[in-house]
């Protein structure tokens, strides 16, 4: 296992391509936030998943602005804390504005943040993936895209607000919310 440590605010510029793969581990600490112009290519396996925490529970979440398709395959969200973005008013573990993405297989739990994915302007495609734990699972404002086979379990307030946007839900499980 490969463990990545940000103990700064790191910004990636556009023209590049975020890449992790299986077995990557990600501690978020120091008040620290990851925010990419380019996209997150993350291919994690069901057996060795890519996790992404915050130890000292500082991280500022991640955002990922005006980049191209970002996929992020069996990517673990872990006990994630709230996010304080006084500037933008962020309120995601992980905001996707202007950026399309796919996920699979991914796992969000137990995030103190008040949603656990935001989407602006953003289309998306959700596959797989379960959202535990948590007050709000996913925002989606102004974006389209499709939920598929997709678990929300013991979340306080929605699985699922959608301001404008277009949505195809397939196969979801809702308890406790």
């Amino acid at each position: 296992t490969l463990g990545v440590t940000a103990s700064i605010k790191v910004g990636i510029p556009p023209g590049y391509h975020v890449l992790a793969n299986y077995a990557v581990s990600i501690d978020i600490r120091n008040h620290s936030k990851l925010t990419s112009y380019s996209p997150f290519l993350f291919e994690g396996t069901e057996d060795t998943p890519i996790s992404i925490t915050s130890s000292d529970s500082t991280a500022e979440g991640i955002e990922i602005i005006s980049a191209g398709q970002s996929i992020l395959k069996n990517v673990l969200f872990k006990s994630m804390p709230a996010v304080h973005d006084k500037q933008w008013g962020r309120i995601g573990t992980v905001t996707f504005y202007e950026s399309p993405v796919k996920l699979k297989g991914c796992h969000f739990y137990n995030s103190k943040a008040i949603v656990g994915v935001n989407l602006i302007r953003s289309d998306f495609e959700f596959v797989e993936c379960e959202f535990q734990g948590m007050e709000n699972a996913i925002n989606v404002d102004y974006s389209k895209g499709i939920f598929t086979k997709c678990v929300f379990e013991k979340c306080r307030g929605n699985a699922i607000n959608s301001l404008m946007g277009k949505l195809q839900i397939n196969k979801l499980y809702a308890k406790d919310i």
